[in-house]
């Protein structure tokens, strides 16, 4: 955990060199820095790409949701929302992408892991965190009934005695003695950068906790009205041994295979935005690794009101991920170019507007193509072309009347010469805007 620590003979990865990959020579033998080197610099062109489109989620994966009836009703809680995907199946996750890294929920997350419906506080296992709370470092007492909590990997606010002074710390997300069979909890007093003090007058929270253990700061019931914003930090870490037992070969007691680079994610709630800002750039940890962060939600909370509801809830995400919103906008709630041609919709309600470009009956629709401009009108269009004292007879002779079909095989309409739309120059200056605005969005939209 933490910085780099594994016994290494050399790195030699540098971003700047731009090296794809590595060719092996023959009767050369592979050493670490070669092996590394290789590993960094294809880590490193995956994740660039990803970087470059932005901070973002496919649909409502990492959505934050509130209290629900059936579904979350304990006290100073909210849902991370994953699809309803299953932990054992990376298929049905959840993803977003943050600094080009792959962020996952494998299914429904609580942040508080108690649904408030008398089922009592359901344990974590090991490897079903999807790494969503922090991992402390360094658990000690440093004397005065005060506990101590490292984690070099965080960059906590530290305004004052610190943002997370008054919330409980539960140290060990995996202890069962507190009431209720959940972890314990003790009141922090203050914070540093990247330390958490807690007062603890009756025992030794170190009983309970210990380095690597996944700790949570809870949530606090507002004193007064106020707004909380949720965010995602995701960084890279190395990963050993300790982290995970599989990394032991079987050859003998405490041999370790190679180590991982591991995308580490967690997730944050910032109380008192007005006090302690809102969420953080990317920074860089004591350790030397890069984070990114990204805001997920904003809460409105209200003065007593344990309850997190969700006409309280901002959600701050950008859905939109590769495609970009202009794409969905253009598309709207229609599958297909047809469904786009016949009829629009209301974004909101999801239900017709109009018929759309082409109407039941297989005639155009004025309204959806284009303005209509009647032959006195056409001595005024900047065509010189047309001379203002024939001008009709100049415009049908040269564009003709306009003959389409329904579809293939289907019935032929034509449009006579008091209504034809096909001449741009029988249009005004907002017909033109109609028509090669819905043009573009077809095309945008695929």
């Amino acid at each position: 955990m933490a910085g780099r620590s594994g016994d290494y003979f050399i790195n030699i990865f540098n971003e700047a060199k731009r090296y794809l990959g590595n060719l092996l020579q023959e009767g050369v033998p592979v050493v670490d820095g070669d092996w590394n080197d290789q590993s960094e610099s294809k880590q490193k062109s995956v994740q660039r790409p990803f970087q470059a489109m932005g901070k973002r989620f496919v649909g409502d994966s990492w959505q934050i949701r509130g209290q629900q009836a059936l579904i979350l009703q304990s006290a100073n809680n909210f849902q991370i929302y994953g699809l309803s995907g299953a932990i054992g199946d990376p298929e049905t996750w959840a993803r977003g992408w943050v600094g080009g890294l792959s962020a996952v929920v494998s299914e429904d997350r609580i942040y508080w892991n108690d649904d408030g419906l008398g089922g009592g506080f359901v344990s974590y296992s090991d490897q079903a965190l999807d790494e969503l709370f922090h991992r402390s470092y360094a658990v000690d007492v440093p004397g005065a009934n005060l506990g101590r909590l490292t984690d070099t990997s965080m960059s906590w606010k530290t305004t004052g005695t610190g943002e997370l002074t008054g919330r409980t710390l539960y140290p060990n997300l995996k202890d069962t003695s507190g009431p209720g069979g959940t972890p314990k909890g003790y009141t922090i007093v203050s914070n540093t950068l990247n330390t958490v003090t807690v007062n603890d007058p009756l025992s030794d929270f170190t009983t309970v906790a210990s380095a690597g253990d996944y700790y949570l700061v809870g949530l606090t019931t507002p004193g007064f009205d106020r707004t909380d914003e949720v965010y995602l930090d995701v960084h890279i870490e190395e990963w050993n041994a300790t982290e995970d037992s599989d990394l032991l070969m079987p050859l003998g007691p405490g041999v370790e295979c190679m180590r991982r680079l591991k995308i580490v994610q967690c997730v944050h709630v910032i109380e008192d935005t007005a006090t302690y800002g809102t969420t953080p750039s990317d920074y860089m940890d004591s350790d030397g690794n890069q984070h990114f962060t990204v805001p997920l939600a904003q809460f409105d909370r209200l003065n007593g009101n344990a309850n997190i509801i969700p006409s309280m809830i901002t959600d701050l995400r950008d859905p939109h991920f590769g495609s970009g919103p202009e794409v969905e906008t253009a598309r709207g709630l229609m599958n297909s170019l047809e469904e786009r041609l016949n009829r629009t919709y209301d974004p909101g309600t999801g239900l017709p507007v109009t018929d759309g470009v082409i109407l039941s009956d297989g005639s155009l629709n004025p309204n959806a193509v284009a303005v209509t401009i009647p032959h006195s009108g056409l001595s005024n269009m900047p065509d010189p072309a047309v001379n203002p004292a024939s001008a009709v007879a100049d415009h049908d002779a040269r564009y003709g009347d306009l003959t389409y079909s329904s579809g293939p095989g289907g019935a032929e309409f034509v449009v006579d010469d008091e209504s034809h739309r096909d001449a741009i120059s029988r249009l005004d200056e907002a017909g033109v805007t109609a028509v090669f605005s819905r043009v573009i969005s077809w095309m945008n939209a695929g």
